[in-house]
C-alpha cells in the first residue's frame, strides 16, 4: 500500500473512530416483511487476499457490543435493486439478465489500479 493510501486509510479510520454511534442500515423499507425476498445486484470480492487482509485488520479493531461483523465471504457492494421476487416475472428477470449481459459484454474485468 502506498504512503498516500495509508494516509487516506488513517484519515478515514480516525473519522470513523470519532462517530458517536453506529446505525443499522437494515431498516424495513416499504413493502418489506420477513417472508418477502428482493432481487438485488451485488458486486462481490472473492479471491482478493489484499482486501481480506485489510478487512481482517480493521475488524480486529472493532469490539463494539451488538456489532455483527461481515464475514469475508459475505463482503459485497450492493449495486442495484430490481424488485420483489413476487412482483418481477420470470420473463422480466430473463430480459433484465440478458440485457445486463449484453451491456457488460464489452467491459474489461475490474482490476487493481494501485
Amino acid at each position: 500500500m502506498s504512503s498516500r493510501e495509508l494516509a487516506s486509510l488513517h484519515e478515514r479510520w480516525t473519522a470513523y473512530q470519532a462517530l458517536p454511534e453506529l446505525t443499522n442500515h437494515w431498516y424495513w423499507r416499504p413493502g418489506w416483511r420477513a417472508d418477502r425476498q428482493f432481487y438485488t445486484w451485488h458486486l462481490t470480492f472473492e479471491h482478493q487476499p489484499e482486501l481480506d487482509h485489510l478487512v481482517t485488520a480493521v475488524q480486529s479493531q472493532l469490539t463494539l457490543p451488538g456489532l455483527d461483523l461481515v464475514p469475508l465471504d459475505g463482503l459485497h457492494l450492493t449495486m442495484q435493486g430490481l424488485g420483489f421476487t413476487d412482483e418481477v416475472t420470470n420473463s422480466d428477470l430473463e430480459a433484465i439478465v440478458t440485457e445486463t449481459r449484453r451491456r457488460c459484454a464489452g467491459m474489461s474485468p475490474l482490476r487493481d489500479v494501485s
